[in-house]
């Protein structure tokens, strides 16, 4: 069997379960071979696909990025290398049809060929199974969620799948990982709502969010409103000033970033953000000024200083710095 798996969270879970069909740990190293695409030649991958499984009924061979070494673009005066290209794409497609039915060949590529590509067209004729990268709405992540809560043998609201959806965005190890936390945590009750805001590290991060938004549109009323909010709910100001540190510190990175011509995703490959963080701090950033978000981030760092060299109180320094922030 063929597969074309996307090097993301839903590629690296079928990978899981193609390893688990091996046997035991022992029984899958002995009977799994990994290859670098980009240096590997057709030679070895034949050589990998036609040994025998041992004391197995199945081998696999995962094969990296090699698709993408094939899709590159040659610059010019390098027809040589294009035709080196064209007949691996050739060789590979027709072994495609030979491969010894004990096998099971995985190629793994961050980046997916692209729809006109041979060696994909190859793989889906050869009745391989592809796994793609795919973006989900809200409704599907939720509905997602749910479907991994019931694998973990969990109950979880409607509500409270939608929380977790907005608050992680669709980094799906991320949202596999809370899941685990917060099955564990509800031990076997229904996850509703409040578990998520108790348990889940990212509804604090959307909590200071929302106090900055409140800060970037100077409503301030608003802003001092949800700092007390958060202070009442236990948030230490350390903590607090910490994560408003934090937060200025990214927008004004993205905003940088956004200025001298950065796509949304370099923006986000560049500062290793998911599409749910990238989204909001470009959304924040465009509330600001260069300068204002230079200023801000000065004032907080002294603050910060004035408290911990004892010249100001925790919680008043902090009222007073979101009050000043806020300003019209």
């Amino acid at each position: 069997m063929i597969y074309l798996l996307s090097d993301d969270f839903l590629g690296a879970e079928e990978l899981g379960k193609l390893k688990q069909q091996l046997g035991d740990k022992g029984l899958q190293d002995l009977n799994t071979t990994a290859l670098d695409g980009q240096r590997a030649s057709i030679d070895e991958l034949t050589r990998a696909c036609d040994a025998a499984p041992f004391l197995a009924e199945r081998r696999l061979v995962i094969v990296r990025r090699l698709l993408a070494k094939l899709e590159s673009r040659a610059g010019a005066g390098a027809s040589a290398r294009k035709s080196s290209k064209a007949e691996i794409e050739k060789a590979l497609c027709e072994y495609l049809d030979d491969i010894p039915p004990t096998t099971d060949l995985v190629f793994v590529e961050e980046n997916f060929p692209s729809a006109n590509s041979a060696v994909l067209k190859a793989i889906q004729s050869a009745g391989g199974k592809v796994v793609q990268s795919k973006s989900f709405n809200d409704e599907e992540l939720a509905d997602w969620i749910e479907k991994r809560v019931r694998l973990r043998h969990g109950k979880i609201s409607r509500v409270a799948a939608r929380e977790l959806a907005s608050f992680v965005g669709d980094n799906l190890q991320a949202l596999d990982t809370e899941i685990e936390k917060l099955t564990i945590y509800a031990d076997s009750r229904e996850i509703t709502d409040r578990d998520v805001h108790e348990m889940v590290s990212y509804a604090r991060e959307a909590s200071v969010f929302t106090l900055v938004d409140a800060v970037g549109k100077r409503d301030r009323r608003t802003a001092l409103r949800r700092l007390r909010e958060l202070l009442k709910e236990g948030d230490a100001p350390a903590y607090l000033t910490t994560m408003i540190t934090r937060q200025i510190r990214l927008i004004l990175l993205v905003k940088e970033l956004s200025e001298s011509g950065r796509s949304p995703d370099q923006i986000g490959s560049e500062l290793r953000l998911h599409r749910f963080q990238r989204d909001k701090l470009l959304q924040q950033s465009r509330q600001f000024s260069l300068r204002q978000l230079e200023q801000a981030y000065h004032r907080i760092l002294a603050t910060d200083v004035d408290v911990k060299t004892g010249k100001a109180d925790a919680v008043v320094a902090l009222d007073l710095l979101v009050a000043e922030l806020a300003q019209a």
